[in-house]
């Protein structure tokens, strides 16, 4: 395979140079000759691309076209007759060779990073790319089901989304990416809402990698895939272009594709794939996201992942399925890190006193909304630009206004390229607008989305705005299309692309057209995740009459899907999303009243489902803030409330302004009070809460100190002494969380430990924790409790958490073995399996020790106690050999028992040639009784949703309605749960026409 380099010849360059030579200037027609500015400004591509091909060396063929196009010559006939790679492919090949991977990523690398840089400029300035403020990161996790007995007292729901830990830019380059992974996840995703530094974060990590590690770092953007799966992008794209920078000469054979396989098989090589949301879609897409995860095997089953992606495409339509991987989502800037922006762009701009004068505006009264929405990187940088050539220009207060000026100005700001009177054609900047809409729309309803193929483009502009549109910048050349080799271009931030197609929209039939006894005759992109943006954008629009945008509310306000309002409360919820652009609705209040109603149905409802709270709370964070916080604040100071719904009224609160210093005491306050009165589910949910705020964090944790110190005040009134330490122990979680180390989270943990009579309860508490790097020092204690006169069951949670702390702990590894092999209990025989498995995923010793559990207790695979079965599927059966998972398969009844849902589907990830697909049909086929229904959701639900493939959807939509009932709920509530967040999941994955069609199939 010849490399996909391109390297001009002597004879090429010298015609190159000549041309150089007699174009016109293009900001003065008068003179002639471009320099390399110039070509780099008229090519977009970078400067050191410029330099390398003006030298002969070799360039991606990419940039070369655009290059050559640029000056006018044909690029496919130009490459076809002076390139030096083609000339030399009948050369020998050179296995011989040892080919430095180091040296070979490190260049490339930093040929990947020139370009980035290039086109990372979020302005024309682009003084943005010299800037860095490091963003701090949130760990989520989704929500946990508990099994077994549960005390009274603690008993309270998680929300889905639970933050584990929140992270500032070193720790995380520190504990997540400098740290060898020993749990089940060693790949990371990283999600953010658009322009919130996920690729500057991704380009970061790749210099840490290389820097710090050592480790070799490949970065592929996964929308150049083009229908490619990552080992063929790897061999057939990023390899000959890597190799071509080293080792010019050499020609790609099957020898270096080998060398580069065994060296990856060695580990210590990282990918990191950019934008999951910029991904082509449809029958053409060889790489799906539930793919990516399957494709890590072979000589990339060592390697670590770090992939990004858009948060409501990775929420809406992964429900974060990759098994393997850690979510972290990017914070906003805080206020310190805005301002600091601010300085370090005015400071490249040379103009620190207009920097100045932006930071007093942005703290003027009434300056809240425009102040939320410039914690975002891109907005920002697009403010800065805006204020650094007008600094009389009125502050945006929407997203809509922000790019609207950023598009006025920046005709004034663009050098002309094209030598157009833009005076003399009024019409042609708005005939251009609309071409640019009509592009950004048929984009967005393609499989391709942000990538723009040529065609596509001159059937929508037509070549004389395409040319214009690329002179002016609006678009650049991103790639090939691979099997055609056609150009393919990109707006040069996807925001622009939805901020175009909103202007080409006249009305919102374009959105919604609801036919409700035929949607298929219907149009519903507002059910579409890359239409979320667009339609808030067009509701941010002056342009557009203030009763147009009311109806288009008040229909999502009112939609009926005809089938259990599952599409019903997504229109409604991205209608008060929209209220954030449009804050003028006249039902803008009654409709974020009900969605904080909806988010306190844990306290105010007994029938509560978790995807329509969790839901409803995450809209509150998107839609009008200053409304939101407004009506948060009133239900917390109302005293006749309850103290649950106030304090998760200051929660919310937090989770939009961390630096509401009048929350955060109140908050403290509280810690004390429900301390002092040894309520452990309101103190953990004040200690939550408080690991969210921005502020006065040495006041909290001395707050949590004092709480979590022993006080025989309290205990001397206190008739519930168990109560008061599993409130220590929730407060030293919180504590390890907000101050990692804190030397007071040991010490109350050793004191806690040592009341015997209490020793069960605290050991059941204690074994929740997770962060266990600095408790080396408990392990003493915890043997000794090992080797007491205890029950198996405490027993086994001693053990467990010995082994978390210390994976090598000999009597907790010990102990679990021996309750694998001889205990009495299955359910407990099971919970040490989980346990070893979870802290010992490679250990062949315990692989083997699970084979004889398999042969010896086939039975453990149906009866009565499947339950506690599934507590084995993520970490066993990820690892055993395949064929004891068949002939266990084979045992059961299909419409008996579905527990091999879960963990056959896990194996599609580890073996392509596992016939997952036909087994998980088949148990979606049994889903037509209530039998069958009641097996299926006795399962672990979040498990299932994310197991279930999307073309099973609608067998799953129509099994399950015909036993979606009142008689379901008023006998088996539970059941009746489960079933609403498997549909609620569907409906979130399948278009409203799809879900109509087999709702009443």
């Amino acid at each position: 395979m010849a490399s996909r380099s391109v390297r001009i010849d002597g004879a090429g360059l010298d015609k190159v140079r000549q041309r150089m030579a007699e174009l016109e200037k293009p900001l003065n027609p008068d003179k002639r000759g471009w320099s390399q500015e110039d070509l780099e400004r008229q090519a977009y591509v970078s400067n050191s691309t410029v330099k390398r091909f003006l030298k002969g060396n070799p360039v991606d063929r990419n940039y070369a076209i655009s290059i050559l196009k640029a000056l006018g010559f044909e690029p496919i006939k130009f490459i076809a007759e002076h390139d030096s790679n083609l000339q030399n492919s009948e050369l020998e090949p050179q296995p011989n060779i040892a080919i430095d991977w180091q040296r070979v990523c490190q260049s490339m690398l930093h040929e990947q990073q020139e370009e980035q840089r290039f086109r990372r400029r979020a302005t024309e300035m682009g003084f943005e790319i010299n800037v860095f403020v490091p963003l701090g990161l949130i760990e989520r996790k989704q929500q946990q089901r508990r099994s077994g007995n549960v005390p009274m007292e603690l008993l309270h729901q998680l929300e889905s989304e639970v933050v584990t830990r929140i992270y500032e830019h070193d720790e995380f380059m520190t504990d997540v990416i400098g740290q060898n992974p020993t749990g089940k996840n060693q790949h990371i995703a990283i999600v953010g809402e658009p322009g919130a530094g996920k690729t500057t974060l991704l380009d970061k990590i790749a210099t840490r990698i290389y820097e710090n590690n050592q480790d070799l770092p490949i970065c592929i953007a996964l929308a150049s895939l083009q229908g490619k799966t990552l080992k063929e992008y790897i061999i057939q794209e990023w390899l000959p272009e890597a190799i071509s920078l080293v080792y010019p000469d050499i020609d790609v054979e099957k020898f270096h594709e080998t060398s580069l396989q065994k060296r990856l098989r060695q580990g210590g090589i990282w990918l990191l794939l950019d934008g999951v949301d910029e991904m082509a879609l449809g029958a053409n897409s060889c790489l799906s996201l539930e793919e990516i995860r399957n494709q890590l095997t072979d000589w990339l089953g060592n390697v670590r992942v770090v992939l990004t992606c858009r948060t409501n495409v990775w929420d809406a339509r992964l429900n974060n399925p990759l098994t393997g991987f850690d979510t972290y989502k990017t914070q906003e800037f805080k206020q310190e890190q805005v301002e600091d922006f601010i300085q370090q762009w005015f400071a490249e701009a040379k103009n620190i006193q207009r920097g100045q004068e932006l930071q007093k505006k942005l703290q003027e009264p009434q300056k809240e909304r425009i102040y939320q929405l410039v914690k975002n990187p891109l907005r920002l940088s697009l403010l800065c630009q805006i204020s650094s050539k007008n600094k009389q220009v009125e502050l945006p207060e929407t997203k809509a206004e922000l790019y609207q000026h950023f598009v006025r100005y920046f005709y004034e700001w663009k050098p002309s390229q094209t030598v157009i009177d833009w005076a003399t054609q009024p019409g042609l900047r708005e005939e251009l607008h609309q071409a640019l809409g009509r592009l950004s729309i048929a984009g967005l309803d393609s499989d391709t989305r942000f990538r723009l193929p040529l065609s596509l483009i001159q059937q929508e502009m037509g070549d004389r705005l395409f040319k214009l549109a690329w002179d002016l910048g609006w678009l650049n050349l991103v790639d090939l299309e691979a099997a055609t080799d056609e150009p393919v271009y990109a707006f040069f931030h996807p925001t622009f692309q939805e901020y175009f197609a909103s202007l080409a929209i006249d009305h919102w039939h374009f959105f919604l057209t609801h036919v409700p006894h035929n949607p298929d005759e219907g149009i519903y992109r507002i059910f579409e995740p890359q239409w979320k943006e667009v339609i808030l954008l067009w509701l941010g629009q002056d342009r557009i009459q203030q009763n147009i945008k009311e109806e288009l509310l008040k229909n999502l306000l009112n939609f009926d899907d005809n089938c259990e309002e599952f599409y019903s409360f997504q229109s409604y919820f991205i209608g008060v999303a929209g209220l954030s652009e449009f804050r003028y609705f006249s039902l803008g209040d009654e409709m974020i009243d009900t969605v904080i109603e909806w988010s306190f149905s844990d306290s105010i409802c007994l029938e509560s489902f978790d995807p329509l709270e969790a839901t409803a709370r995450a809209t509150l964070q998107e839609t009008d803030i200053i409304r939101v916080v407004d009506r948060l604040t009133k239900i917390l100071k109302n005293d006749n409330n309850d103290d649950v719904t106030r304090v998760l009224a200051a929660r919310m609160i937090l989770r939009i302004n961390p630096y509401h210093i009048k929350v955060v005491n109140f908050l403290i306050n509280q810690a004390y009070h429900y301390r002092y009165f040894g309520d452990v589910m309101l103190f953990e949910e004040v200690c939550a809460a408080l690991t969210e705020s921005g502020i006065l964090i040495p006041k909290i944790i001395k707050a949590l100190i004092e709480c979590i110190r022993p006080n025989q005040l309290i205990l001397n009134f206190s008739d519930f002494p168990f109560l008061y330490d599993c409130l220590r122990i929730r407060g030293a979680k919180y504590l390890d969380q907000i101050d990692p180390g804190n030397p007071h989270v040991l010490i109350t943990l050793l004191d806690v430990l040592r009341h015997k009579s209490l020793v069960k309860e605290v050991i059941l508490q204690f074994s929740e924790l997770e962060i266990f790097s600095n408790f080396s020092k408990i392990i003493p204690t915890l043997v000794c409790l090992l080797q007491a006169d205890h029950n198996e069951e405490v027993k086994l949670k001693i053990a467990q958490t010995l082994v978390k702390i210390d994976p090598s702990n000999r009597e907790g590894v010990e102990f679990l073995k021996h309750s694998i092999l001889n205990g009495t209990d299955e359910g407990y025989r099971l919970y040490a399996a989980r346990s070893l498995w979870e802290t010992h995923p490679k250990d062949l010793e315990i692989r083997e020790v699970f084979h004889c559990l398999l042969r010896q207790n086939h039975h453990l695979f149906q009866g009565s106690k499947r339950h506690r079965f599934l507590m084995l599927s993520d970490w066993t059966f990820k690892k055993i050999n395949l064929n004891v998972i068949n002939k266990r398969i084979n045992l059961i009844k299909v419409n008996k028992i579905v527990e091999p849902l879960i963990f056959t589907i896990e194996q599609e990830s580890l073996s392509s040639g596992y016939n997952i697909r036909k087994s998980l049909q088949a148990r979606v086929e049994a889903l037509k009784s209530k039998q069958a229904i009641y097996e299926l959701y006795d399962l672990d639900i979040w498990r299932v949703k994310m197991a279930i493939p999307s073309d099973l959807f609608p067998r799953v939509v129509a099994n399950t309605k015909e036993l979606f009932n009142d008689e379901l709920l008023a006998e088996e509530s539970e059941h009746y749960e489960s079933c609403y967040a498997i549909l609620w999941h569907c409906a979130q994955n399948m278009s409203y026409p799809e879900f109509y069609r087999a709702w009443y199939s």
